[in-house]
């Protein structure tokens, strides 16, 4: 039916574009009545968009005689008048606008209302319309074009997630599996081994959860998650075991469908920093309490009368644990009791006495997992509790305690999410060194042309160039190939950009759009997804880290303190001054900066700063969202 629904249009249109290009415009000028028939008909046209609520509110303010006047001379010039628009370009006017085309096509639309009402013609409504049409790519947003019409119609006519795995029928299954497995697992056990209500609890709220994440009902608040999860030392690497068993049950066990499950992985992924937060946040605070040295520690928790204290009342609970007691037999005990002393006081900033084995030949052949290793943790924190160890310290003394894991276990802690199948590894399936090389050459084009990451690619050649180099190098080592970046750099290098899960997920989008124009096949493309999530927290955990840290503090802090810091009003109103003078010089911001009311605007920016840092509460403007619509 696409002809008979387009012909009218594409058939009138094109006659009037014709007309136009073999004519000009000099007719059309004249039969619209000139200069002053094109004044009466913007008129015409403001009255019906000033009562027209889709796009009403780009037809309000002080400014708008000053813009009809503006608009006025640019269609006179548009339909073939002799004045000569001087104004800005129109891509400048709009492009804080974030127009849309149904905008565009509603203002065409009372376009030819204001023209008909003039009693215009049939014929030169469409050459007038022809003309304006030629403006649509300077007005709307470059963001709000970049329509995939045939994937637009594919998903219209798709079910939605939640009903193509199966509801809240088969999530419970999933749930109830999941749960098995992690009981199962050595590295995960630790954290679900609980009573039978609480099991019961636990499982309903993780089904709660994930048809929520899926796009069906749901009564569970995700902003529980990150308190909920808080206190427990769940690392990256945990929630990616418990991904990969999330992978393995709905692909054998419940066997969906590969792209279904694909795409509830990709649901998933981003609470992966509210699940970690608590031990991401807790172990920098601890590192930064002990990067010059475990001196102060070593002080607070009592020199070394109090290290003997604190494992004195470790062994007697170790004595009673049913987990772990059997690798602290009662004839050995007073030995590993000393040795264990020694040890930490050595560990925890004391004199360097500890002369044992490494902690792996020490550990080796006695079986212990990871499980044996938390629970160990976990009478650990026991003990400094029924020693009264100052809280301050206790994150300290756990956080140096948890590097030895990898010692006492003899591996690392990292889950290996390099796909290797049908013998091949993931960078061969994802086309090769070459393909790669090139995938980097366009995700280094397309961050430009991304708004949410544009502000962080946005550097000199030689910058680029170099972020192009070392995005390849990660990526030829994490997708299997020759190991050219050392991973450790990934965290300090992101730590001070305010990169949080919106901007990584922004990232993963337009690196799937690179896989898709470059014909990467689909399913090494997604496995390339579940390899760069590994990462998600070293990248977004500086943010992370300090904005939780600041929260804290704020919590902490009388709601002054921060204003007397930044020096009161006196501050906060040089603060503001500065501020404006780099805003209004930035070429990437300045428009929203320039106009006749700029003065009232930051007079208005400077007492809502006063305010929000802690000073007077004078700010008597429009709510934040209402201004910036």
């Amino acid at each position: 039916l696409r002809g008979e629904i387009t012909a009218g249009a594409t058939s009138r249109l094109e006659i009037a574009r014709r007309k136009t290009e073999s004519a000009g415009t000099d007719g059309l000028y004249k039969t619209l009545g000139g200069d002053a028939g094109i004044i009466q008909f913007v008129e015409e046209l403001y009255k019906i968009c000033l009562l027209d609520d889709r796009i009403k509110m780009f037809f309000q303010g002080s400014k708008l005689d000053a813009v009809k006047a503006a608009q006025t001379i640019f269609m006179q010039q548009l339909l073939g008048g002799a004045v000569e628009y001087t104004g800005r370009e129109l891509k400048r006017i709009h492009q804080t606008l974030l127009i849309q085309d149904w905008q565009f096509d509603a203002f065409l639309d009372n376009a030819r209302k204001a023209l008909a009402s003039l009693d215009t013609d049939s014929d030169t409504i469409d050459e007038c319309t022809v003309l304006m049409e030629t403006t649509r790519l300077e007005v709307v947003s470059a963001v709000n074009r970049q329509f995939d019409v045939k994937r637009m119609i594919q998903d219209a006519h798709r079910k939605p997630l939640y009903e193509r795995v199966g509801g809240e029928v088969t999530i419970a299954r999933l749930c109830d599996s999941m749960y098995t497995a992690a009981l199962e697992d050595d590295r995960l056990r630790f954290f679900f081994e609980k009573n039978k209500a609480k099991v019961q609890s636990i499982k309903k709220k993780m089904t709660q959860f994930i048809c929520g994440a899926i796009g069906g009902p749901s009564t569970y608040d995700p902003a529980d998650l990150r308190p909920a999860h808080y206190s427990m030392n769940i690392a990256s690497h945990h929630f990616d075991v418990m991904l990969s068993f999330i992978k393995e049950i709905l692909k054998t066990e419940l066997e969906l469908d590969k792209a279904d499950v694909r795409e509830v992985l990709r649901a998933l992924q981003p609470v992966r920093g509210d699940i970690i937060n608590g031990y991401t946040v807790r172990s920098e605070i601890a590192r930064r309490s002990t990067d010059n040295g475990l001196d102060q520690m070593f002080l607070r928790v009592g020199e070394s009368e109090g290290v003997t204290r604190i494992v004195n009342s470790l062994f007697s609970i170790l004595a009673t644990d049913a987990r772990i007691k059997r690798f602290f037999k009662p004839e050995k005990r007073d030995q590993l009791k000393q040795g264990v002393s020694v040890f930490l006081v050595d560990r925890f900033g004391g004199p360097k006495n500890y002369q044992g084995r490494d902690l792996t030949a020490a550990h080796e052949g006695l079986g212990i997992t990871d499980y044996h290793f938390d629970a160990f943790v976990a009478d650990f924190l026991r003990a400094l509790s029924a020693t009264d160890v100052d809280e301050t310290v206790v994150d300290e003394l756990i956080v140096t305690l948890e590097p030895l894991r990898s010692q006492v276990l003899g591996r690392s802690d990292e889950v290996d999410v390099v796909v290797t199948k049908n013998g091949q590894t993931l960078l061969e399936r994802l086309g090769g060194d070459d393909q790669l090389e090139t995938l980097a050459d366009v995700m280094n084009e397309k961050v430009l042309e991304d708004s949410r990451l544009r502000f962080y690619f946005e550097k000199s050649h030689f910058k680029r160039r170099n972020i192009r180099r070392k995005l390849y190098q990660f990526m030829s080592g994490a997708f299997g190939g020759p190991l050219q970046y050392d991973n450790a750099h990934l965290k300090p290098a992101h730590y001070d950009m305010n990169i949080t899960d919106y901007h990584f997920d922004a990232f993963l989008s337009v690196w799937m759009a690179a896989c898709k124009e470059l014909d990467v096949d689909g399913e090494a493309a997604e496995d390339s997804i579940e390899v760069l999530n590994g990462v998600r927290s070293a990248i977004t955990g500086g943010c992370v880290v300090r904005m939780e840290m600041s929260r804290k503090k704020a919590q902490l802090e009388s709601p002054g303190q921060l204003f007397e810091r930044l020096g009161g009003r006196e501050g906060v109103v040089e603060l503001a001054d500065k501020l404006f003078t780099m805003v209004t010089r930035d070429h990437r911001i300045g428009m929203f900066f320039e106009g006749a009311k700029l003065a009232s605007m930051w007079q208005g920016l400077t007492s809502y700063l006063l305010q929000a840092f802690g000073g007077p509460q004078d700010y008597q403007g429009r709510p934040l969202d209402e201004v910036h619509e």
